[in-house]
């Protein structure tokens, strides 16, 4: 899975990218452009529109646990764990 990162130095907040989602997840904040990654189905259109270079189509890596399956005994314990370590990627992602 691809996910949209904005680069908010490049970003000129010019919306051009705003006006071609498909989604409406794009959004115009302080003159930068700020995704709403729960209703972003990573299309790649914004990518593509982007004049100035300021977005880019990136893959996350999936948690360790991810790659190796989850046991259905530590599936609640993963999970919670899981959830955490999203809650700090969107993070990540907005600070970036």
């Amino acid at each position: 899975m691809w996910i949209p990162v904005v680069d908010l130095r490049v970003c000129k907040g010019c919306g051009d990218c705003v006006q071609v989602c498909p989604d409406g997840a794009l959004k115009i904040v302080d003159k930068k452009l700020v995704v709403d990654y729960n209703k972003c189905s990573c299309c790649g259109v914004c990518d593509r529109i982007c004049k100035w270079g300021a977005l880019e189509l990136k893959s996350p890596q999936l948690p360790q646990i991810a790659q190796q399956g989850v046991q259905l005994a530590g599936l609640r314990v993963e999970v919670k764990k899981l959830k955490q370590e999203l809650r700090e990627t969107r993070r990540a992602v907005k600070t970036f």
